[in-house]
């Protein structure tokens, strides 16, 4: 008797969460806030340039932030994400300051169809990630370099709608894991010409954020 009840309990909770019952899953927009941790590559390669001429080394941190854009329909999801970090080092000799940019256009489909307002998507997309240094000595000579790699990205998105309606600023939040694997073999520039040579190896890198933020339909939607 009591295991019957227990597995009557189980089908209800299950069908509760993910059965159709004519509920039609929302396929909104999303604008959200991201933060969350992001596995940077060392900067060996900049940094011996930097102390063989005078300057700090750069000491990088791994926490980013930014936002992203998100459109869903029926199953599938584009996402465009943007983050940055910035860094500001003074020491006695020097000032240094260091900006990363990541964007990512990725690709998601929902594995959960019948759940009626949690997604689950796999991700698969391009990204590019961009490191902009300005290290200057207080003798007024200055480092200024750049460099960019492109990356393709993979990963997962979890995403959790808070009512179909969607009320309130803050109405979704979301977690996200993804992996980087660079494709491109770019070396520091300063003033467009090579800067540092030979020291650029191939990493992958990973992240992993919190997104949340405002959930909407278009007005000619809804």
């Amino acid at each position: 008797m009591n295991k019957s009840i227990l597995i009557s309990i189980c089908l209800l909770f299950c069908n509760d969460i993910f059965g159709q019952d004519d509920y039609l899953k929302p396929d909104p927009f999303s604008l959200n806030l991201i933060t969350g941790y992001h596995s940077f590559a060392k900067y060996d390669d900049i940094n011996t340039k930097l102390i063989a001429n005078g300057f700090e080394k750069i000491k990088p941190h791994n926490f980013v932030f930014g936002f992203e854009f998100q459109g869903m329909g029926k199953r599938s999801t584009l996402k465009s994400r943007f983050c940055f970090t910035n860094i500001n080092q003074s020491k006695p000799k020097s000032t240094t300051a260091l900006q990363t940019t990541t964007i990512e256009l990725l690709y998601g489909y929902d594995l959960l169809p019948n759940s009626k307002n949690f997604y689950l998507f796999p991700l698969g997309g391009i990204s590019m990630f961009d490191v902009d240094l300005l290290s200057k000595r207080n003798d007024g000579t200055k480092i200024d370099a750049q460099k960019t790699n492109f990356e393709l990205t993979f990963g997962a998105s979890g995403k959790l709608l808070l009512g179909k309606s969607f009320p309130g600023i803050l109405n979704n939040v979301g977690l996200d894991f993804t992996f980087s694997i660079p494709f491109t073999q770019t070396n520091w520039k300063k003033d467009g010409k090579e800067f540092v040579m030979d020291t650029y190896t191939t990493k992958p890198n990973f992240s992993l954020t919190l997104n949340f933020g405002r959930a909407f339909y278009p007005a000619s939607v809804r």
